[in-house]
């Protein structure tokens, strides 16, 4: 659960070339500031630009949440060039409140892979996951995230390539497409 350390360890991997692989101890990685952007749209995360793995632990739940007194900011935002990979994380409550932030737990505009992982209780603007780049979502589960308009689930702008394998989208919502809202290319298996 050190967000200090796991700040450290994406701030190391973005500034050294090559591919990066970040194994967290199970348990709750609870966020309480912005680490960086305006209030209202920051990330609590730093920016992704490398090549970086997240990892969690196979049988124990490996959260990433904002803690719900926290102000509103999402947990996670990939840069274009940057790639992140989550296998095994549960990314849960980005964002705070219905319309700010776009994107609340993640927004992408790399590549982004979800493998045996969730997004789930976000609440923001313009889909959970919003995607203007590459979104893979793999044997993984986005659920129970709400947003102002949309896509509540994802968003998926007209540049934007999702795929989506053997993974429950189920109970997402806002006012335009609860689960995927596709403007791009998107293939669901």
């Amino acid at each position: 659960g050190d967000v200090t350390c796991l700040i450290a360890s994406i701030n190391d991997a973005n500034a050294t070339p090559g591919e990066h692989v970040i194994t967290l101890e199970p348990g709750s990685y609870t966020l309480q500031a912005i680490d960086n952007g305006p209030l209202g749209v920051g990330n609590g995360l730093p920016v992704i630009t490398g090549l970086i793995t997240i990892q969690g632990s196979d049988d124990v739940p490996t959260v990433i949440v904002r803690d719900p007194n926290a102000p509103v900011f999402r947990i996670f935002r990939v840069a274009v060039g940057g790639e992140l990979h989550l296998d095994g994380i549960t990314v849960q409550r980005g964002g705070g409140s219905l319309g700010v932030p776009p994107g609340p737990a993640i927004l992408n505009s790399g590549i982004t892979s979800l493998h045996n992982s969730a997004v789930i209780d976000s609440r923001g603007e313009s889909g959970a996951i919003n995607n203007f780049g590459t979104l893979h979502v793999v044997m993984s589960i986005i659920a129970n995230n709400f947003t102002g308009h949309q896509g509540g689930g994802i968003s998926n702008a007209a540049e934007g390539n999702v795929i989506v394998e053997n993974s429950t989208i189920r109970d997402n919502g806002s006012a335009d497409g609860g689960g995927i809202r596709n403007e791009g290319s998107l293939i669901v298996n």
